[in-house]
């Protein structure tokens, strides 16, 4: 039987064989998940929970509003469930801000790489656009329950379905942190461009005329 082992200098046995070496490698590398596998986690669930919930909670509202046009019952049962579905992310899908400025979901993955930019606006709008094509689809006929249902769907579509493709919880969208720091980026961001913008006076030989200005010529 051939030994894999031998004794160092302390007497401490070591493996020697490549092979071996190479499996526990090998055992401990991580397996890269595929686009859809990848999706498939406990963000993303809550993310399609609260597209469900407030798509529900919208249709019954407006059922409310047309059972008791005279009383506000249906606008507050919509204030109702926009309040319940951002509590019930905030507390599935906590995120975190901590001191290296990093975001964190509730699993303790960082967010720093998936965080939301412009391309949420362009899928608000789209589904926006997708909310009207409904509109106009089943605008004959009477109004039905599904009909109310994929209308509040098809609204709440462009943002959530953002969300789920960077894989980043809406619950982000309730935190503090997350606008506190985007307002820091967005000035440091809007007081760079001005520098790079602004001209040179102290080096551009075009101020010369200014006394701080290098080429400046005292008399």
């Amino acid at each position: 039987m051939e030994d894999f082992t031998k004794l160092d200098k302390q007497g401490v046995p070591t493996l020697v064989n490549n092979k071996v070496d190479n499996l526990s490698l090998n055992s401990t590398a991580p397996n890269k998940k595929g686009f859809l596998e990848s999706r498939l986690n406990k963000d993303n669930f809550w993310n399609l929970i609260f597209w469900l919930a407030i798509s529900i909670g919208f249709t019954i509202a407006l059922i409310i509003k047309s059972s008791f046009p005279e009383h506000g019952y249906g606008l507050v049962f919509c204030c109702a469930t926009i309040i319940t579905a951002a509590l019930m992310l905030k507390i599935t899908c906590k995120t975190n801000f901590d001191i290296e400025r990093r975001f964190t979901n509730s699993e303790g993955i960082s967010l720093n790489n998936n965080l939301p930019n412009g391309w949420f606006i362009v899928f608000t709008v789209a589904g926006i656009f997708l909310t009207g094509y409904v509109a106009d689809t089943f605008a004959t006929g009477d109004k039905t329950i599904l009909k109310s249902f994929l209308f509040f769907f098809s609204f709440s579509s462009g943002f959530c379905i953002y969300f789920i493709l960077i894989n980043c919880p809406i619950s982000l969208l309730f935190s503090s942190s997350f606008w506190k720091e985007n307002n820091k980026n967005s000035a440091a961001t809007t007081l760079n461009q001005r520098k790079s913008l602004a001209p040179d006076f102290l080096t551009n030989p075009i101020y010369r005329n200014l006394p701080s200005n290098i080429y400046h010529k005292r008399h």
